[in-house]
């Protein structure tokens, strides 16, 4: 194991620590300030949004379904990731949520079509959960590198937002050359453009 992974694997695990600490009610209070962090920011910024993909948390991550739901209210196609691996890892979610389930490992997804997934190119704003982020915009996910894959090679005018609880934002996360970093970080407390490194 090479002393990135090394560093990772435990910063993982100390984050991992500190999101089993947080009960559900302050999950809930951020995820609220979250959202409205996340609607203000889509009330002031010049670009239009035609299609977006959020991720639907599992218990311990920041709820984001009420800002999606805000998207769609705005006619905006939402999407959300899907557990087939492809090339095309994003689905759309019907208006009334109607066909969203839980996969094999419990986690909500929208039930699989073949005539419908989107790739990470075909969205104009992608949501992004992790376990941590830094000032850069890099980011340290769960392991299993299913968002590195997906958001590869971006173009420029896809927007990626990571979401985190404010203590996710740390001071470094070591970054690997297959790892992606996002455009912007949104907290509970905060909303952070990247300091891009030279």
């Amino acid at each position: 194991m090479t002393n990135q992974a090394t560093t990772k694997s435990v910063l993982r695990r100390e984050m991992r620590n500190q999101i089993r600490a947080q009960n559900a009610a302050e999950i809930a209070r951020a995820s609220e300030k979250i959202a409205a962090n996340l609607a203000s920011f889509l009330k002031t910024s010049p670009r239009k949004f035609q299609r977006a993909a959020v991720y639907l948390a599992t218990p311990r991550e920041a709820n984001v379904d009420a800002f999606a739901r805000q998207l769609q209210a705005r006619g905006v196609l939402l999407c959300a990731p899907h557990s087939r691996e492809n090339e095309k890892p994003f689905l759309p979610i019907n208006a009334d949520w109607s066909n969203i389930s839980r996969n094999a490992r419990g986690w909500r997804e929208p039930e699989y079509s073949d005539d419908s997934p989107l790739s990470a190119e075909e969205i104009d704003l992608i949501l992004v959960p992790a376990l941590a982020f830094d000032a850069t915009g890099a980011r340290l996910g769960q392991g299993g590198g299913w968002y590195d894959r997906a958001l590869k090679n971006l173009p420029a005018k896809v927007l990626t937002i990571g979401v985190a609880f404010d203590f996710q934002i740390v001071e470094f996360v070591p970054r690997e050359a297959h790892d992606q970093t996002v455009s912007m970080i949104v907290s509970d407390a905060r909303i952070i453009q990247p300091i891009r490194e030279s």
